[in-house]
């Protein structure tokens, strides 16, 4: 993964089972267009995450970068433990993608990770960007 020596443990992700965890925090990264060559830019993302044994699912993914937000409310989809995610969401002419996982080791054993991070690419017409997203915990529920 991008960020070496502090990627969560899959032991970590399967104790945190039935938990259910809010992530958020800064994305940073570089645009490339017409009119902008190599111009930097920040944002903001937030996830909420289910875990459970085997898998994780990652739901309501919000991300803003340069002026434009991505929602991605279904998300959703089960992703194996030892596996990043990828969410993909369209806006308008652009195209999101990310790929991330968590980060660090929880504290208590049972907590889900303290951090979540990845990378990720916007591509549109005549627009281009990329950069990382990295974040923390916020909150966390026990959904049994």
């Amino acid at each position: 993964h991008w960020m070496a020596n502090i990627r969560s443990l899959t032991s970590d992700l399967s104790e945190a089972v039935s938990k259910r965890a809010v992530y958020g925090g800064d994305v940073y990264g570089t645009i490339t267009d017409l009119t902008r060559q190599n111009q930097t830019a920040v944002g903001a993302f937030s996830a909420k995450v289910q875990f459970n044994t085997h898998a994780y699912t990652i739901k309501n993914f919000s991300f803003a970068f340069d002026g434009v937000k991505y929602n991605e409310n279904n998300s959703g989809q089960l992703t194996a433990n030892n596996k990043n995610f990828k969410i993909d969401v369209q806006k308008d002419s652009r195209n999101l993608y990310t790929s991330g996982y968590f980060i660090g080791r929880p504290q208590l054993k049972g907590a889900p990770p303290p951090g979540m991070g990845g990378d990720f690419a916007i591509k549109g017409p005549s627009y281009n960007a990329g950069g990382i997203f990295i974040g923390n915990r916020k909150n966390v529920n026990d959904s049994r």
